[in-house]
């Protein structure tokens, strides 16, 4: 499948990014932040552990001060996730 760019201007500290599903969100982050940490909720065993206790999201950031970026992938996904750590 062809990449087609996008004009998005991403925020200073910290954006969502929003759309259907199959649009790219995913395919526009890697190729925008391939160093980032990612976090992908689709997996079920991640989903799990983090529904589970939500404070593992701290601890996974926190273990990867050498990443300049987090993504979280499909974070709808993990509503407890929502309440525990904010931007």
């Amino acid at each position: 499948m062809a990449f087609i760019p996008r004009i998005f201007t991403p925020g200073r500290d910290h954006f969502f990014l929003l759309g259907p599903r199959g649009t790219g969100e995913t395919l526009w982050s890697t190729q925008h932040y391939p160093r980032a940490l990612r976090i992908d909720l689709l997996d079920p065993e991640t989903l799990r552990r983090l529904s589970a206790r939500p404070a593992r999201l701290t601890e996974l950031v926190d273990g990867n001060r050498d990443k300049p970026q987090v993504i979280i992938d499909e974070v709808q996904s993990c509503r407890p996730c929502w309440r525990w750590y904010t931007c």
